[in-house]
């Protein structure tokens, strides 16, 4: 059953109670669509390109790039595999549910190579809430993350991470609605409450324009695996 228009403390709450209570439901779900998880690490390889780190350059660890990533719940597989990138040097992972962070934080301290680790950033809480400073962010990356906003402040979040992007050479990587909704709530979904709301395909786009970012790459996802969502990759001017 869906209802509408929380206010944005209330769809916040719920969603941070929701994902703290299914967090091991929500990542069991994610492993099961092997076909999304594969489209997004494909996604991150295009961005891998347009910074210049694709290949062998991506073993460049002294290019040392500042990334956060929106949402980023247990890690798997953006998170983890952005931490293996050695051109990466610090990654800020945002996640509003602190339990999926805490399931992020086990998965790290398994890799491997602790440098990996190490680079990673756990930032607990509300996104629209954190704080870099101007220009200091090579890349921001935003998969299922901002859909969880509400309409007006998926716009002030566009407008943070144009910000906190390097003029000329930031790029943000993010998924947007395709069905225009100005906010539904899920009463129950993967046994949670939930909220999404989105400005629809050429709505998101011309956000983006007028908050003055290229769009360099788009593409609204059809797989049978995933609700119809707009993929951007753009660059800050």
């Amino acid at each position: 059953m869906a209802t509408k228009y929380p206010s944005s403390d209330e769809s916040k709450q719920f969603i941070e109670e929701g994902y703290d209570k299914s967090a091991a439901r929500y990542l069991e779900w994610s492993r099961s669509r092997p076909v999304s998880m594969q489209h997004r690490l494909e996604l991150v390889e295009k961005l891998y390109t347009r910074l210049g780190v694709s290949g062998d350059a991506g073993n460049d660890s002294s290019r040392e790039l500042k990334v956060l990533e929106l949402g980023c719940g247990a890690g798997e597989p953006v998170t983890l595999a952005l931490a293996s990138k050695p051109a990466i040097g610090t990654l800020t992972a945002n996640d509003i549910s602190k339990t999926q962070l805490d399931m992020l934080s086990e998965s790290l301290s398994k890799l491997d190579d602790g440098t990996d680790a190490k680079k990673v950033k756990l930032a607990h809480g509300d996104m629209t809430k954190l704080e870099f400073p101007l220009k200091s962010l090579d890349a921001v990356i935003a998969f299922y993350s901002i859909i969880h906003l509400s309409p007006d402040e998926q716009v002030e979040m566009i407008g943070h991470i144009h910000r906190w992007l390097r003029a000329g050479s930031g790029y943000l990587l993010a998924s947007f609605g395709a069905d225009e909704s100005a906010g539904t709530t899920y009463d129950d979904w993967l046994g949670m409450k939930s909220y999404w709301s989105s400005h629809g395909i050429e709505k998101s786009l011309e956000l983006l324009e007028n908050a003055d970012f290229e769009i360099l790459w788009k593409d609204v996802n059809q797989n049978p695996e995933d609700a119809p969502f707009l993929w951007v990759i753009a660059r800050k001017r």
